[in-house]
């Protein structure tokens, strides 16, 4: 007589598993990619939703982490174009240019500052995946 045992939450990896997968998986995307395809992969990972509470702090910390630095590569790069676009016309740039450089510095300073929590939650979460 064969018995079949439905293989229900026996097979496979756990629910929380393939979370943290699913996390691992957007934040190694994130960090490999480069500015300005970095803005659809972080947005990726920011809409992100993980219930378990590794999963869910590795996606915050990285997302708030890399936010700043993209935040701040846009910024550079927004006023290093229109810079450009000044010298070549032979004109002044902005009166705030110099504002919205240290507003750049600010973000980029804030991103380094974040990138170790960031670290030690994927850490904490490649430990939950052993």
């Amino acid at each position: 007589m064969l018995v079949l045992i439905p293989c229900s939450a026996a097979c496979g990896p756990s629910e929380e598993k393939r979370e943290a997968q699913a996390v691992q998986a957007a934040i190694n995307r994130v960090r490999k990619a480069d500015h300005p395809g970095r803005a659809p992969v972080l947005v990726e990972l920011e809409q992100l939703t993980a219930k378990g509470l590794q999963a869910e702090q590795a996606r915050a910390a990285c997302a708030i982490a890399f936010r700043a630095l993209e935040d701040a590569e846009t910024l550079t790069a927004k006023v290093e174009k229109e810079v450009a676009a000044h010298s070549s016309a032979g004109i002044a740039p902005p009166a705030d240019l110099l504002t919205r450089l240290e507003e750049a510095q600010k973000l980029l300073d804030g991103s380094e500052a974040k990138m170790p929590a960031c670290q030690q939650a994927v850490k904490a979460l490649q430990q939950l995946l052993r």
